[in-house]
């Protein structure tokens, strides 16, 4: 105890110059996870038990991915009884349609995802620019984010459906001379990468519809309103893709921001489990303060996937901590990289660089 109140005392005395280059793009927090929104014909209490229903629906999905509410017992049982995970609800009206707003206890959904043993996906998401091309005939057009095209608008409300945050490019001129209609349609990533990062994205989604050079002549001739939509994700070095078929719009933009959402979850989230017995150790720089140091430690114990933090040693700025974890460590670091209260980086005052412990720069 004495030990840890003189690492303490030393917090205020000690002080270390850090330098540090970074990107501006970085992932954001989605509010609201463990609510739902459902539109209701009326406030009787048939009409509520319903959309309470479908309003935790919502909210599994967006935190546990839609194959898993589909797929897993425990969830599906579950959904049988919403009221169990229900803190509150209220009703709101928005252009004279009235909505149910539920409030899910976050602790007890945490709890059955994780007695369901599957992954959490939390609230700090990549930013994905949506480049969406529409092929009519001959004529290919890219979706601007101004477009009177009700595309966007649906394609945004969906995203929202599953924790998506989006922003599609203003196809101002400066996007007209960094990528052109062939670029996106050929889904080259050098040219959507440099047109995208004005927009601080982590992420570039491209989607192409369709009612001609993608849907096959049986497709055509057997109904001629068929389309087909697919979409590539870039994110993380890696990508991912997926083609669907149908003739209405809606429905296909539908299924592309639910895969999209499932490639995310598969990347990113972690499974929580009470008899996990892992460990890691951090070093975060830039701790300038006690009240500093207070907020440092109060954030790491926020963090779903730790179970306690233990400051170690203090030299100048930096912290050094030990995290027990109910998660994997590959898990935890994700999960830090993705927060903007930090960023990876390193100590340039430091000789070693060796990456056996994962350093972190406060930004607050």
């Amino acid at each position: 105890m004495k030990m840890i109140k003189n690492l303490y005392k030393r917090v205020a005395v000690s002080l270390l110059l850090v330098g540090l280059s970074a990107g501006t793009s970085q992932a954001v927090q989605v509010d609201n996870l463990y609510q739902g929104q459902v539109s209701v014909p009326s406030q009787s209490s048939q009409s509520r038990n319903e959309a309470v229903r479908s309003a935790f629906r919502q909210v599994l999905v967006k935190i546990a991915g839609s194959e898993s509410v589909a797929n897993n017992a425990t969830l599906i049982s579950a959904l049988r009884r919403p009221n169990n995970y229900l803190s509150q609800f209220s009703y709101t009206q928005q252009d004279r349609q009235v909505y149910l707003v539920a409030d899910f206890d976050q602790d007890k959904v945490n709890l059955l995802l994780q007695k369901a043993q599957v992954g959490i996906w939390g609230k700090h998401r990549p930013l994905i620019t949506v480049w969406l091309i529409e092929e009519n005939g001959n004529r290919r057009s890219i979706v601007a984010d101004s477009s009177p095209e009700p595309m966007v608008a649906a394609f945004k409300r969906q995203a929202s459906t599953y924790g998506l945050p989006v922003n599609f490019p203003l196809m101002d001129l400066t996007d007209a001379m960094e990528v052109s209609t062939g670029d996106v349609w050929g889904r080259f990533q050098r040219p959507l990468t440099e047109a995208s990062s004005r927009y601080n994205s982590e992420a570039i989604a491209v989607i192409r519809l369709s009612d001609s050079s993608l849907v096959d002549r049986q497709s055509r001739e057997a109904n001629s309103d068929a389309k087909v939509l697919d979409w590539t994700l870039f994110v993380n070095g890696g990508r991912s893709s997926k083609r669907y078929q149908g003739t209405d719009k809606d429905a296909l933009l539908e299924n592309a921001a639910s895969g999209i959402a499932q490639s995310l979850y598969q990347q990113n989230s972690y499974s929580v489990s009470a008899q996990a017995n892992n460990s890691t150790q951090i070093e975060i720089l830039n701790v300038d303060s006690m009240s500093t140091f207070k907020e440092v430690k109060e954030f790491l114990q926020s963090l779903t996937q730790v179970s306690s933090v233990q400051l170690v040693s203090v030299e100048g700025q930096k912290m050094l901590f030990n995290l027990s974890l109910l998660s994997s460590e590959a898990a935890i670091k994700q999960a830090l990289r993705l927060e903007g209260k930090l960023v990876e980086g390193t100590d340039p005052l430091e000789r070693d660089q060796s990456e056996q412990v994962s350093r972190f720069i406060w930004k607050g």
